[in-house]
């Protein structure tokens, strides 16, 4: 039974982490609208990127909860890591990026915008992990009533 409640509890951890990646992606949003100039390309075209490498990242961490493969989940932990350090070092790209005066709300909300990214990669991990727990064999354990 003990199994059973981690499972449970694994599950509902996971509920938690996907419903703060949705409220990370609604603040993503809400930021990307309020900006009003438009950053150069390329940090545009390598911050599309980082989402598409996030949104895979978090494909993976799902569906591995709903194929069960444990060996998919764990792969999910090295991409989250690969995917926070590129996060950390945009943001020090755009920290770096010296606007005209005025024009440093852009690169802020960019930059919030990263730090989120990052969040949302590390409640994927989360969804991951719990996702690679074992299932537990209940079926071979449980013993008849005679």
């Amino acid at each position: 039974m003990a199994g059973d409640a981690r499972r449970v509890t694994g599950i509902l951890d996971a509920i938690v982490d996907l419903a703060l990646i949705g409220d990370y992606a609604y603040e993503i949003v809400t930021l990307r609208s309020a900006m009003e100039g438009s950053p150069p390309s390329q940090v545009l075209e390598h911050m599309v990127a980082l989402g598409a490498k996030v949104q895979e990242c978090l494909s993976a961490a799902v569906d591995s909860w709903r194929t069960l493969d444990r060996a998919q989940a764990l792969s999910v932990r090295l991409r989250a890591v690969l995917i926070r350090a590129e996060c950390v070092a945009l943001r020090a790209e755009l920290s770096q990026l010296v606007p005209a005066p005025g024009d440093a709300t852009t690169y802020v909300y960019l930059m919030q915008i990263c730090k989120l990214l990052e969040r949302i990669v590390q409640h994927t991990a989360s969804v991951g992990d719990r996702a690679a727990v074992p299932p537990r064999q209940f079926w071979s354990t449980v013993k008849p009533n005679n």
